[in-house]
């Protein structure tokens, strides 16, 4: 072996040896990187799943008081609607009594002009 080789020898194994201590440290950093971003993810699944039961909870809720606030408009519409027939009901009656007595009072008319008529002016 030459004086250079020597010389080489020891400093490539250093380098070596220094690249695989990197190395080494480098997977253990991923290593350590890759546990806290499953540690996270796995806290953002359960943050979602507890917001997304959260919301499902309040909507159920809301969907409940909404459909409490329509059955209270439906049946106060369908009374409203029912005291308009029964006045509908009632106002149809008067129309009646009203067309019998236009009937009868134009029944009286004609007799009346009638007379008129038949009178010597």
């Amino acid at each position: 072996m030459s004086d250079n080789d020597q010389k080489t020898t020891p400093m490539l194994e250093t380098l070596l040896e220094r690249i695989n201590a990197l190395t080494t440290e480098f997977q253990s950093f991923r290593s350590t990187i890759e546990q806290r971003l499953t540690g996270i993810e796995e806290e953002m699944r359960k943050g979602h799943a507890e917001i997304r039961e959260e919301m499902n909870k309040g909507n159920a809720e809301i969907r409940e008081e909404m459909n409490k606030g329509f059955a209270d408009v439906r049946e106060e519409m369908n009374q409203g609607f029912r005291k308009i027939d029964r006045r509908l009901d009632a106002m149809s009656g008067d129309i009646h009594k009203l067309r019998g007595d236009v009937n009868y009072l134009e029944g009286k008319m004609e007799k009346l002009v009638e007379k008129l008529e038949q009178q010597p002016a």
